[in-house]
């Protein structure tokens, strides 16, 4: 494993992985990207694990979050759910995230009336966006909240007054390992196992560089009961 930082940086990185003969490089997921420069792609075989790293635009194996989320908003619904609220990050036209997508798709089959408006959450800082959620809570009163923000957005209820599950229940398309335990289970395992199987077939087919064409390999998840969405028909 290597880290960018001050002292193995992009052009410091290239000259390492040339010296030890690799050919092959996964990019994992990271909220905030080196700057890249002149960094030659050309020389490997390049697979990023999910869209949040940009640069390059190389294949990548993720999570399917389309189907993800209409998988736990029908399960919602299926545990007595009406009024599912979405929060998640406020980046609209940001084709990392497509978890509002799923959600808007899954609303299509409720009455209007029933349908909630999404609330975007700040993407570096959710709790600067803390009023923001108090608003949309005490307009729309949402019985129950889909989220990728699996580790902030609990506190953020909690400061809102709003007890979960009591009050409110909770599930998330994000990471079942922060503070909400109900939700979408992204099988990481086989994400990171085809990851390394198509970089291994680009390897041996001497495919370098950024593809001209890209490729989206995408990984189910399944719906995992919890404690923050108890069942609420009986």
């Amino acid at each position: 494993e290597f880290r960018c930082d001050a002292r193995m940086t992009p052009g410091r990185l290239e000259d390492v992985l040339v010296a030890r003969g690799i050919q092959g490089v996964l990019i994992p997921p990271q909220p905030i990207q080196p700057d890249w420069g002149r960094f030659d792609w050309s020389r490997f075989s390049v697979v990023r694990l999910g869209r949040s790293p940009t640069v390059p635009a190389a294949h990548v194996v993720t999570t399917d979050q389309v189907h993800n989320t209409l998988t736990a908003f029908e399960a919602m619904r299926a545990r007595g759910y009406q009024r599912i609220g979405f929060v998640g990050i406020d980046a609209p036209s940001d084709y990392r995230w497509l978890f509002d997508a799923g959600f808007l798709r899954a609303q299509m089959t409720m009455a209007p009336k029933g349908r909630l408006p999404i609330i975007g959450l700040d993407p570096l800082n959710p709790h600067a966006s803390q009023r923001e959620l108090m608003r949309w809570l005490k307009k729309e009163k949402p019985d129950a909240v889909l989220t990728p923000i699996s580790v902030e957005l609990p506190d953020m209820l909690a400061k809102c007054g709003c007890r979960v599950p009591e009050d409110i229940g909770l599930a998330t398309v994000g990471d079942l390992n922060g503070k909400i335990d109900a939700g979408i289970f992204q099988n990481p395992q086989e994400i990171g196992r085809v990851a390394m199987l198509m970089l291994a077939s680009l390897i041996t087919d001497n495919d370098r560089g950024v593809p001209t064409i890209l490729r989206e390999v995408l990984i189910r998840g399944q719906w995992t009961d919890g404690t923050t969405l108890p069942r609420r028909n009986g």
